[in-house]
């Protein structure tokens, strides 16, 4: 009897160490399974004259060397590669969430005020969990999304035809329209058919921002800022107001304002610092 007792006891102690062990394994599974962290990242955009909130084709407010009431029709900006850093830490991609002016898979949004039923105003998305103060931003669609077939592209790139410039082989990066006098910036000095387009001059200005609070900022785009050396009563030359030609009289000071070289499509120096109409604001 006491044989066969001692069996049974380390019998059971044999079926303990592995229902541990089995448990331990478990554990450490569900562990490095585990997701980090994240911190959502959420950014509102105004659209602004001055210090007045753009209303679609009603703002009273005159702009630019003529002083000129300015209407605006037209109003949208694709935003692409959203980063954040933390004061001292390197920039990082933003997931974005998926809604109807978000494209995921490619990280280009769609933000949007005047001339379209597709309005929007706010990027959302994550990133790693962090203290994050810094935002960097690129305002156009990306080089290797620029030439898709708006006919059979999906999502944004395809929803919104009026940010689709044809005659570029693009899209635009920006459009912003007062009668008579619009502003449409894309990629030029372009070569090649469809997809296999290729322009020298992307014109896609980077800004970047610190001491960023994410709970209450707001980038402003301020159209008064960005005309504020043109007069848009009058044209010079060229497509009314300013297309992103090289040659357009009136892009010269349209890209001083973007912080874009006209000749060359790039950041006048580093990451368009030089820029004056983004702004960060607290709500």
């Amino acid at each position: 009897m006491q044989l066969t007792s001692l069996f049974k006891l380390l019998a059971m102690s044999a079926l303990t160490t592995a229902l541990i062990a089995c448990g331990s394994d478990s554990d450490s599974d569900n562990t490095s399974a585990t997701e980090p962290a994240k911190t959502q990242i959420n950014l509102d955009f105004a659209a602004q004259l001055n210090s007045a909130e753009l209303q679609c084709d009603l703002n009273s407010e005159t702009v630019g060397s003529g002083q000129t009431p300015a209407n605006i029709k037209y109003f949208g900006v694709y935003i692409s590669n959203l980063e954040v850093a933390t004061d001292g830490g390197d920039f990082i991609a933003v997931d974005l969430d998926a809604s109807a002016t978000a494209d995921v898979e490619r990280g280009i949004s769609l933000i949007t005020f005047c001339g379209t039923s597709l309005t929007n105003s706010q990027i959302v998305g994550s990133v790693t969990e962090g203290d994050y103060s810094r935002v960097r931003f690129t305002i156009g669609v990306p080089e290797q999304y620029n030439h898709l077939d708006a006919t059979q592209a999906e999502g944004i790139l395809a929803k919104e035809i009026a940010m689709h410039w044809n005659w570029t082989k693009g899209y635009k990066h920006a459009r912003m329209d007062v009668t008579g006098w619009n502003i449409h910036l894309g990629s030029t000095a372009c070569s090649g058919e469809n997809a296999d387009a290729v322009c020298a001059n992307g014109n896609r200005p980077t800004y970047t921002f610190s001491n960023v609070d994410f709970t209450s900022a707001k980038v402003v785009l301020d159209y008064a800022a960005l005309v504020n050396n043109s007069d848009i009563s009058t044209d010079n030359g060229g497509a009314p107001g300013c297309m992103s030609g090289t040659t357009d009289p009136e892009c010269t000071a349209v890209f001083t304002s973007l912080g874009l070289d006209l000749a060359s499509g790039q950041c006048s120096n580093n990451d368009c610092d030089s820029q004056s109409w983004v702004r960060i604001e607290t709500n």
